[in-house]
């Protein structure tokens, strides 16, 4: 922990310099430029990421680190050294990349520069083998068969079009015409119990023709312990296979075909209770506990496949993309995360996603000229139904909020009767995405080595919300009024509200892109500045609905008392004008009471808009023994959507909030020493995101003014590090081939937790270690450890119905791996 807090501490320091000192980084840049003298022509070092072809993309027509973008690249040595099994793996190792552990699969909230998404519609893109991912919600999966992954920073609107604005990942699985034999993983944790099994073989049916079959298994019991339940609420299983073919029927035509399965079954959300809020003050709890009485759950089918057609002709290469996924899942969560019995929420979605993308583009290495041009068309159906339950704690205390609201003179009591509230809906959101695009580079334009890039891309989009929603059964409830010894009303009544509506919305987007790239003479490096457009797209609150249901049925019921007061006035004994005083004094009463009609158009939210200024250099130095990536950026955004808790405590919404204001730096360094024996990696990201301009107005109940503006933005990590170092000893030795042996460090933070910026995670740091041997037969035995450090910090915070509560990462624990390839 001491270790983490001399970081912390370290990078504080440095982030304040760069505050201080943002107008150096561009001359900084410069001035490492100008100071590269060229040397004679050498062989750039071989890393075997960057030897991946440009054919493995339909868009790209040069190699990424060549590119005017920032860039990080991870192969399949690097993914398994580091133990990175998912996208989540990648946290820290890319600067300013953050996906932290939310709770269950479904909230893969990812975030790059400032940029990212709890809920609805991602932020960062994601492409696997060339196919696009729409939903979020399949973005946390088990990675098998990996060959390398990419992560692009800044805005990638034009060729990749809405909900790239933070960047893309791109994941590439192994080529089977490429690989051979079979390859078994075996593997043990320890402390959870883990244990996991996946196995891929690669097989030749016909010439030119390649076929890849895999599965995988795995599970662990998880780490935190449910007090109340007495098991643990982190545990997980899951287990998938991925087929792919490729066939090569002729020098030009490539044909791949890829499938994947994979079910998942979690116990979600190990959200401990930290410390509890009555008025103005918070009173930390002396233990904190994880107490659910209704165990959390998450359930995940998840199918995707893709089929990729490219037909190299002579003056371009024409390639189709079609591409189809299947979502369907179910997120059980104890809404109040404690022992006591208020209500739950459950989520099942069920998802239905179509694209089909081509494009052409120039071939590699041809001409001055490289384009690229193509159109997209996708159409998602996504159907979500959300039963939400309140249970006897739970209706105590909604009796307990009508009570405080309700006039004591004269005297009106209004309380639910019933055991469960048990509310029903089903919504169902189809989208529709189309555009054409374009970009083009014109290489040594008036100086040798000079490139300006331009793109632009057309973008429709088209969404739609159709509602309904009520009660499984009609609401129970007791109404009382005191209105003098004469009138004493008493009655038991019913409530049944239905909320039922339809909404749409599109809008245009054009997202233009441009470059200036100038690659140095004789060692491939080169520097760069871009200028780009994002946008992520607008959507509805599907997740809110519970708050306009609860409004209805509160109207529902002070309609229903108002009828019946009325009806019961009516038939008292009384003089007429006594009588029309009383019904006037109790409509004034009730109608003050009684909420407006709930409005489904307040579930909408619209889209996100960022316009991104980046200047960066991907470095060859020391006779090309080692690589430096450098870049600085400033990113404005307009209408940012954000995540927050609904006011009532009871549900999540996304809110537009204004505008704000990111910027920063990224560093990666990496070298491969002693005839690439040695291998030393660092990188370090620093984000400054702030809001510009988010002002809530006044507050109804206190009165104040609510101006969040040059607070941070929350869930985004000011800074990002990771150091690792890797040694390989080849041996000869008929038994033992090799040993190696290797450790690295990552950290991030500091994080603020809500948009008041009252609560935050510091800075922290865990250090992980590995040794492995390689045996005859081809067969390797690894060991390792993560969290050397011990270090405890909060993955997520929030604070929900006068509660704070945390979910932490992973203690101290070890493992270790058999791997055998023949």
């Amino acid at each position: 922990m001491d270790y983490a807090i001399f970081e912390y501490s370290h990078f504080t320091n440095l982030s304040s310099s760069l505050r201080n000192h943002s107008v150096f980084i561009p001359m900084f840049l410069f001035s490492i430029l100008t100071a590269l003298t060229p040397t004679a022509a050498d062989t750039l070092k071989s890393f075997n990421v960057e030897e991946a072809v440009v054919v493995a993309s339909p868009k790209e027509t040069t190699q990424l680190r060549h590119q005017p973008l920032s860039v990080s690249l991870l192969d399949a040595s690097q993914l398994s050294q580091r133990g990175i099994q998912s996208v989540g793996g990648l946290t820290s190792y890319v600067p300013n990349f953050h996906l932290p552990d939310y709770g269950s699969r479904i909230t893969s909230a990812c975030y790059i520069r400032g940029i990212g998404s709890r809920i609805n519609t991602p932020a960062v893109g994601l492409y696997v083998d060339n196919v696009p991912y729409m939903d979020k919600s399949a973005y946390d999966f088990r990675f098998l068969d990996i060959d390398r992954v990419d992560v692009l920073r800044g805005p990638q609107g034009t060729l990749y079009g809405r909900n790239t604005m933070g960047g893309l990942i791109r994941v590439f699985t192994a080529d089977p015409i490429s690989h051979q034999g079979t390859d078994i993983n075996i593997g043990w944790t320890s402390r959870t119990a883990g244990r996991r099994v996946a196995a891929t073989t690669y097989l030749h049916p016909a010439d030119r023709m390649g076929l890849s079959i895999g599965g995988y298994y795995e599970g662990e019991n998880g780490f935190y312990t449910n007090t109340h339940t007495g098991k643990k609420q982190d545990g997980s299983e899951s287990a998938g296979g991925k087929l792919r073919w490729s066939w090569r029927p002729t020098d030009v035509v490539k044909l791949d075909w890829t499938a994947s399965y994979e079910y998942s079954d979690e116990d979600a959300c190990p959200y401990f209770l930290t410390q509890t809020q009555a008025g103005n003050s918070s009173t930390a709890l002396p233990k904190e506990t994880l107490k659910q009485n209704r165990p959390s759950s998450y359930r995940r089918h998840l199918f995707n496949t893709g089929l990729g057609v490219e037909h190299r002709l002579p003056h371009f290469v024409l390639s189709s993309i079609t591409a189809y996924q299947h979502l369907n899942d179910r997120l059980f969560m104890d809404q109040d995360f404690t022992a006591a019995d208020i209500f739950s929420l459950e989520q099942k979605q069920y998802l239905h996603s179509v694209s089909e993308e081509i494009a052409l583009k120039s071939p590699k290495g041809k001409g001055r000229w490289q384009w690229t041009t193509g159109l997209f068309a996708m159409y998602q159906y996504l159907r979500t139904q959300c039963p939400v339950d309140f249970y006897q704690d739970g209706i105590a205390m909604l009796n307990r909020q009508l009570a405080a609201v309700l006039p004591s003179r004269p005297a009106v009591t209004l309380q639910f009767t019933g055991n469960q509230l048990p509310f029903r809906s089903r919504l169902v959101t189809p989208s529709v995405n189309a555009a054409l695009f374009h970009q083009s580079t014109l290489n040594d334009l008036g100086v040798k080595g000079l490139a300006l890039t331009l793109g632009l891309r057309v973008d429709y989009d088209y969404r739609e919300l159709r509602l309904q929603s009520h009660t499984a059964s009609p609401i129970p409830y007791h109404f009382g009024l005191s209105m003098g010894p004469m009138m004493q009303i008493e009655t038991d009544l019913a409530a049944n509200p239905a909320l039922k509506g339809n909404l749409y919305d599109h809008s245009w987007q054009v997202l233009p892109k441009a470059a200036l790239n100038y690659t140095l003479p004789q060692n491939k490096s080169n520097v760069y500045f871009s200028v780009a457009k994002g946008y992520r797209a607008g959507g509805y609150n599907i997740q809110a609905y519970s708050d306009l249901s609860q409004n209805l049925q509160q109207r529902e019921m002070m309609l229903g008392v108002k009828d019946f007061s009325t009806e019961t006035i009516n038939r008292l004994p009384l003089p007429e004008p006594v009588k029309q005083n009383a019904l006037k004094g109790m409509s004034a009463i009730l109608d003050k009471h009684t909420p407006a009609q709930p409005a489904i158009q307040t579930l909408a939210y619209k889209p996100e808009y960022t316009w991104s200024y980046e200047l960066g250099t991907h470095l060859n130095l020391l006779g090309n023994d080692l690589q430096l990536d450098l870049s600085t950026f400033y990113m404005k955004t307009r209408d940012q959507q954000l995540a927050r808790f609904a006011e009532s405590g009871m549900g999540r919404v996304l809110v537009n909030a204004g505008r704000s204001r990111s910027c920063g730096v990224e560093v990666a360094l990496r070298s491969m020493l002693l005839a690439d024996r040695l291998q030393l990696a660092a990188t370090y990201g620093y984000t400054q995101a702030v809001f510009t301009n988010y002002n809530l107005g006044t507050n109804q109940q206190g009165g104040e003014t609510i101006d969040y503006t040059d607070n941070r933005v929350p869930y985004v990590p000011e800074h990002t590090f990771s150091a690792s170092v890797d040694f390989r000893q080849p041996l000869q030795h008929d038994f033992f081939h090799a040993f190696s042996v290797g450790a690295d460090v990552r950290g991030a933070g500091s994080v603020m937790w809500n948009e008041a910026n009252t609560f935050s995670q510091d800075f922290y740091a865990n250090l992980a270690a590995r040794i492995g041997v390689e045996l005859a037969g081809n067969v390797r035995v690894e060991a390792w450890a993560r969290n050397l450090t011990a270090s405890r910090y909060a993955t997520f915070s929030f604070d929900s119905m006068n509660r704070r509560f945390a979910q932490y990462n992973t203690p101290r624990h070890f493992g270790i791996d058999v791997k055998w390839h023949f």
